[in-house]
């Protein structure tokens, strides 16, 4: 139990009261009456700027609930001397001015807690119980008979129901017989009330009205009381309960989760409770027997809330009898036969619900008491209302109160607000505030079919609330969290909009690989919803967000977890393959090439690759040919044109190609070649390479094709060289793997030279007309050229001669790097370190350091390869 700002609140207002009234110095009711007054006033109006006063909400009960435990745990208990122990409450014990026992009693009665009195008795550690029902008892003599029949409905109930619980802890038989002895002690105050002999100063009138609220306020005990007996007892308690908790000792609790009582195996607790039953109705026997004619024919004049005190009685009694008759302990006993003379049937909400006013209804329902029968009567028949939905009171006043309605209300008023909103011109923010509370109260398998009815068309976003953006934040974060949350929650914001709900699936899916499968099992809950429209687009929503986010800016690390989430969406079959091909992947990559994206274009040739088989893309060999031709044409960059992208999505496209060409078992047919010659017409040459089979052109090997050039041992290699310098900056780091093994035919320190006359002569080139894009491609040939010395060139056993050759080379390629010499540092140094590794090369560094323009670079193999600051 943490101090919140509201708990750190009260105990300022406590310790200012006690500050003028001390605690410490009322030690009895008796003499003190005016200083309990003024420190009640003070709480009261305390309690009163903090809205704790009137119509509170959950939060608010939640919250002075929190309150009125915080005083017991601060009251003159013994107990309280073993729970400081105790973790969950050892913090907030005595941490105000102890509060004697009599100004517990007035702040607990006084101060707007009497529901949670009893819940304090019911399902807190059972010796605090005990001793605060003691209290409660010890000071109920202070009471005027008709000034305390609602408190004392809260301790008989809250004695009876205390009972049940004990089963649940170690307890012994003189705690039972205690519990049981404050019952029997709090219901004979029914026939027995404190200060009895006030009753003589009364009107005769006043004396009636009395029997007849006392023996109301038993009916409504009884009906408690009975329900408790047959419903199954749990020990694990609703959440808003749950503080009561924090004061259990686990040593105390038995490895029990719940039971009834007709399999209850405590036989000395299920003999109480049998006891306690009987006491309950043999005092309403004597309670009934009280009610004479002259009495029972004087309620027909007592009128309140439009109803006489014979109506009022009546049905409760009708109500009890009607309930008890049901029960087999129960239905014969004596009473029940004399509340036949006094009983009367409710009148049936439903039939006059159109015929009162407004104000009378919202009278009826607005009422103190939560659990008051009467109060559900009305809501529940407020259904039935006509033009329900243009009632804003009324609709406030079923939100306040939707948890009493049951699925089968809350599904009818769900189609009463989905009619009203459909036909209305103007809606309401709370009609659709109460549709949605209504669809939250239903089950997941009622949610799901009234999402099938209410979208049986196509999609709307009709339903979207002023905090729905809020909401869904709230809702996948908790998704996110933790893989034990209810999936069901997301149907609250589908309900709102589909749309929206799907793209918030695939963004988070795209945020990390941790929440993809998250999201593709959220996918799989929604699945029979993916084939959905609305009814201004083309094409089914899930499409449309798929698309939306794959041509919207991706970073590189959200973009392959994105492409990893569609083709778990294409396997689970939540989106068919044939629709993510045809109506994603083809319409985006079209768009991609027109507007060069490169992104684009890589995002998907790479989903091409990972979510289909060859097998799958065989059926659309041809348009997929003729695209990826186009990716080839796009991609493939010039100096000037480079984007670091573009390397491995050229990579893609041809793999690709390659694979989709060698599912021909020999020729490619006559019309598809027609038609792909169309399509590729003027293609690069660098790119001719990969249909040669549709062009035939001259040239055995890839370079001899891309370049037009025979390549022979006696050739002109300087001019190899240039038309070398053309290609390599324009091609992939296998194409250059290719080209030099195409290029084997030379010895391989020769053929070394020659890549890196070509680099070199790159390299003069770009740094005359140097931009981002040209030093971006410059590098990128470093990197490949470095790739080719070590995967090529360079022996396992390399010899000193092939070491000088290399670093010659690099320092050469520094010359021409100047002002970007970090970069240039970083790359080699891994070809540095390599030969290293296999051989002491210091010597050769030093007789070649001379040659090195730039000292910076010099320091820095120096630092990394030789320890040299």
């Amino acid at each position: 139990m943490d101090f919140t700002p509201e708990l750190v609140a009260l105990q300022g207002a406590i310790l200012s009261v006690d500050n003028t009234h001390p605690f410490t110095k009322i030690t009895a009711r008796g003499g003190n009456e005016k200083k309990l007054e003024a420190i009640i006033n003070a709480l009261q109006e305390f309690l009163s700027e903090k809205q704790f006063d009137q119509n509170l909400n959950e939060i608010k009960r939640d919250l002075l609930r929190k309150f009125a435990f915080y005083l017991v745990l601060n009251a003159d208990l013994e107990i309280l001397q073993e729970l400081v122990e105790i973790d969950g409450v050892g913090s907030v014990i005595w941490t105000i001015p102890t509060i004697p026992k009599c100004l517990l009693n007035e702040m607990l009665w006084k101060l707007n807690m009497r529901s949670s009195v009893g819940e304090i008795i019911i399902y807190s550690n059972p010796q605090l119980s005990l001793q605060l029902t003691e209290l409660l008892i010890d000071h109920f003599k202070y009471f005027h008979p008709t000034q305390c029949l609602k408190n004392l409905q809260v301790l008989v109930a809250a004695c009876y129901k205390f009972i049940y619980r004990l089963i649940f802890f170690n307890t012994t038989s003189i705690e039972l017989t205690q519990a049981v002895n404050n019952f029997h002690t709090c219901l004979k105050y029914f026939y027995e009330p404190p200060n009895y002999r006030k009753l003589e100063m009364i009107t005769k009138d006043d004396k009636y009205k009395y029997v007849g609220n006392n023996l109301y306020i038993l009916f409504d005990t009884i009906n408690d009381c009975f329900s408790e007996y047959v419903k199954t007892q749990t020990f694990k308690l609703p959440a808003s309960y749950s503080i009561y908790e924090l004061s259990y000792k686990e040593e105390s609790l038995k490895n029990l989760e719940a039971y009834t009582i007709d399999n209850c195996s405590h036989k000395d607790v299920k003999e109480s409770i049998e006891n306690c039953n009987i006491a309950l109705l043999d005092t309403c026997k004597e309670l009934v027997k009280e009610v004479s004619v002259e009495i029972y024919c004087a309620w027909s004049e007592f009128e309140e809330d439009n109803k006489s005190m014979q109506e009022t009685v009546g049905e409760m009694c009708y109500k009890v009898q009607s309930f008890l008759l049901n029960i087999p302990t129960a239905c014969e006993h004596p009473v029940i036969s004399m509340l036949e003379q006094i009983s009367c049937k409710p009148v049936d909400c439903v039939q006059i619900i159109n015929e009162i006013d407004n104000e009378t209804l919202v009278h009826n329902i607005i009422n103190d008491d939560d659990d008051n029968d009467e109060k559900i009567k009305w809501i529940r028949a407020t259904l039935y209302r006509n033009d329900l939905c243009k009632d804003t009171i009324l609709i406030e006043q079923l939100m306040l109160n939707i948890s009493v309605l049951n699925e089968e209300e809350c599904s009818k008023l769900f189609k009463i607000c989905k009619a009203h909103i459909t036909d209305a011109l103007d809606v309401h923010e709370n009609v659709k505030l109460l549709l949605i509370d209504a669809f939250q109260q239903c089950s997941t398998e009622k949610k799901f079919e009234l999402l099938d009815e209410y979208f049986n068309d196509s999609f709307n976003d009709n339903l979207v609330t002023q905090n729905f953006s809020q909401i869904i934040i709230e809702i996948f974060n908790k998704l996110t969290m933790s893989s034990d949350t209810d999936m069901s929650e997301v149907l609250c914001v589908f309900l709102q909009s589909p749309k929206q709900v799907f793209t918030k699936v695939f963004h988070v899916a795209a945020e990390n690989n941790q929440q993809t499968q998250m999201m593709v099992n959220l996918m799989e809950y929604l699945k029979q919803y993916t084939n959905k429209y609305y009814t201004n687009e083309t094409e089914c929503c899930i499409l449309t967000v798929a698309k939306e986010l794959m041509e919207s800016d991706m970073m590189k690390e959200k973009f392959l977890n994105y492409i990893m989430f569609l083709t778990k969406l294409k396997s689970a079959d939540i989106i068919p393959g044939s629709k993510l091909f045809l109506l994603v992947i083809m319409p985006c990559l079209y768009n991609s090439l027109l507007n060069k994206n490169i992104v684009g274009i890589h995002m998907q040739c790479k989903l091409l690759l990972q979510a289909y088989t060859l097998n799958e893309l065989v059926e659309y060999r041809a348009p997929l040919m003729a695209m990826l031709g186009q990716v080839l044409e796009t991609v493939r960059w010039k100096i000037t044109t480079f984007h670091t992208m573009s390397p491995l999505t050229l990579h893609y496209g041809i793999e690709l190609l390659s694979s989709i060409l060698d599912t021909y078992s020999q020729q490619i047919p006559e019309k598809e070649q027609y038609w792909l010659k169309v399509k590729l017409r003027n293609i690069d040459p660098l790119n001719l390479y990969y249909f040669r089979q549709l062009w035939n052109p001259p040239g055995d090997t890839f370079l001899e094709v891309i370049t037009g050039v025979h390549i022979y041992k006696e050739m002109d290699v300087e001019h190899l060289t240039a038309r070398l310098s053309k290609v390599l900056c324009s091609t992939t780091p296998e194409e250059w793997n290719q080209i030099w093994k195409d290029l084997e035919i030379f010895t391989k320190r020769h053929l070394y030279n020659i890549f890196h006359e070509a680099v070199l002569l790159i390299a003069m080139a770009e740094s005359k007309h140097r931009t981002d894009e040209t030093w971006s491609c410059l590098m990128y040939c470093f990197d490949n050229f470095i790739e080719i010395t070590r995967c090529h060139y360079l022996k396992k056993e390399m010899d000193e001669n092939q070491i000088k050759d290399v670093v010659e080379k690099l320092i050469l390629l520094e010359n021409f790097v100047s002002d970007d010499i970090d970069v240039y540092s970083s790359k080699v140094l891994p070809i540095f370190t390599y030969m290293a590794e296999n051989n002491d090369y210091s010597s050769i560094w030093n007789s070649l350091s001379h040659k090195i323009k730039n000292k910076t670079f010099s320091d820095f193999i120096n630092k990394h390869i030789f320890g040299i600051d």
